[in-house]
């Protein structure tokens, strides 16, 4: 379970073998992916969000998304 923000109210996604399960996602969040290598896929219900894993390391996962300009760094949710 990751979030970009440890203080906020909930986690951001959790993230299983089958599915990227957004936390705040209206309807079902639940959403297919597709992992190969470092490039990481999610089949949302009305897009497809790609992204390459920069760096896993422990509690730490920096992510850079497609059409974003600056990586996203996620934190273990520990709540």
């Amino acid at each position: 379970i990751w979030t970009t923000d440890p203080e906020g109210p909930h986690a951001d996604f959790r993230w299983t073998k089958k599915s990227f399960f957004m936390v705040d996602y209206d309807g079902n969040g639940d959403m297919p992916l597709e992992l190969t290598d470092r490039k990481l896929k999610v089949y949302f219900n009305d897009f497809i969000q790609e992204g390459t894993i920069q760096s896993v390391y422990k509690d730490s996962l920096i992510i850079t998304w497609e059409g974003f300009d600056q990586a996203t760094s996620y934190i273990r949710w520990t709540r």
